[in-house]
């Protein structure tokens, strides 16, 4: 066994995101509802038998979110899945969950790599705080597996501290009662060292981790996952029990703190009485990646910001961007804007500017005529912007599309829509 990192005085935890689904809907600011990959569009991993989808997948009531999973056809089943469109590096992470019954399940929480400054993806890194996976066979109610993707892939796991429950061969928590009778509440404490797997307050496992792309340098930072699957050569081995569909998989809370010397910091995560003592987890490390800024009404007429009439004889737009691009990362990546009409998408006009120049820290103002095409027809139109790479990347078609914050919110987005162009006459 090797020895645990030793403790430090801590300031505590400062909370950094946080959804108790309080609303009457799932706020799509704040989650997305498919995976990262293809467009952010891919509504499957592996082989499971479920798409996520949205008829009613995420349905939220009284302060709880359900990603409700029914079967639609003879081995076809939907289900929903959460992917945080905030993303974080290190910090501790919770949610209270109720897990779903029956053989053939798969729901999960864990935290998965996103863009990087260049707008690409990269796998590994991966963690998985809980996967619990119900076969009826070698995975059964009272097991959660829970584990992580080391880079290289198949490195031999280490431990500081193992709870005499969670079985470091099957790399799960084998313990004596079914785990869906009740809420349960899973953490996970991350720095950049080592991560910490907590299940209703106790320690399941610690062990050293690096977060790490292919390459062998730090990855991009992650967002947070949770997500109901359903079936495959894991989950379906022995068959999926469709006696107890539709069901849920039901979220009460997810939440995120991170490491803080501020005076506001604290020894809880929220007012969960379940977070670990901060004492026992000190680290030093940003809480995010740097990403290009677009300010607050960054598009459009510089000195309204918001919607620009087109008159007769006009024939380009002029188009005022206030941005701050990342250093080291300007210089390979263009400003990429497009006026497109509502409904259809039909592009009006569309334009590259190079950004060169554009220095970390430094918000700078891009100006820029989009020409428009000698007839268009009267109506509205958006005017949409995102940071593009200059070149594709190799085997790809197109641009990487760097992952930028629209009007200094939090979240993540990949591109800024904020300006309505209206065309008034058809004549130019």
């Amino acid at each position: 066994m090797l020895s645990a990192p030793p403790a430090a005085l801590a300031s505590g935890w400062k909370l950094v995101f946080e959804d108790n689904f309080d609303g009457s809907a799932l706020d799509r600011s704040v989650w997305a509802t498919r995976y990262i990959y293809g467009n952010e569009k891919q509504d499957k991993l592996n082989d499971e038998v479920q798409r996520y989808r949205d008829n009613d997948n995420h349905v939220v009531k009284d302060g709880v979110l359900d990603l409700v999973a029914r079967k639609t056809g003879e081995g076809a089943y939907e289900s929903g899945m959460i992917r945080s469109l905030q993303t974080f590096y290190y910090g501790y992470y919770e949610a209270r969950v109720k897990l779903p019954k029956g053989k053939g399940i798969w729901p999960a929480f864990w935290l998965n790599s996103d863009y990087d400054a260049s707008g690409a993806l990269s796998w590994p890194p991966e963690i998985d705080i809980m996967e619990y996976v119900v076969n009826g066979g070698e995975d059964l109610p009272n097991m959660v597996h829970s584990a992580a993707v080391d880079t290289p892939r198949g490195s031999a796991v280490t431990y500081y501290e193992t709870h005499p429950e969670y079985n470091t061969k099957l790399k799960s928590f084998v313990g004596t009662e079914d785990l869906s009778d009740g809420w349960r509440v899973f953490g996970l404490v991350w720095t950049p060292t080592d991560y910490t797997v907590l299940l209703d307050g106790k320690v399941l496992y610690r062990r050293p981790y690096a977060w790490l792309n292919k390459s062998g340098v730090l990855a991009a930072p992650a967002h947070v996952l949770l997500n109901f699957a359903i079936g495959g050569s894991w989950a379906g081995r022995y068959g999926i029990d469709d006696s107890y569909f539709p069901q849920a998989l039901s979220i009460d809370y997810v939440r995120v703190c991170q490491f803080s010397e501020a005076s506001d910091a604290g020894a809880r995560c929220g007012d969960s009485a379940y977070t670990p003592n901060p004492a026992d987890y000190r680290y030093s490390a940003p809480g995010d990646m740097d990403r290009a800024v677009f300010g607050a009404a960054a598009i459009g007429d510089a000195e309204s910001g918001g919607s620009v009439a087109l008159p007769s004889g006009v024939a380009s737009v002029k188009v005022t961007s206030r941005l701050r691009a990342p250093s080291g990362v300007a210089a390979t990546q263009n400003l990429y804007s497009v006026i497109k009409a509502n409904g259809s998408g039909t592009v009006l006009s569309e334009q590259t500017t190079p950004l060169d120049g554009y220095d970390n820290g430094e918000m700078r103002t891009v100006v820029h005529e989009m020409p428009l095409p000698a007839t268009v027809k009267p109506g509205s139109y958006r005017l949409v912007e995102a940071i593009v790479g200059k070149t594709p990347p190799a085997g790809a078609s197109t641009p990487l599309k760097a992952p930028v914050l629209c009007g200094g919110a939090k979240t993540r987005t990949l591109t800024c829509d904020t300006t309505q162009v209206t065309v008034t006459t058809a004549s130019y």
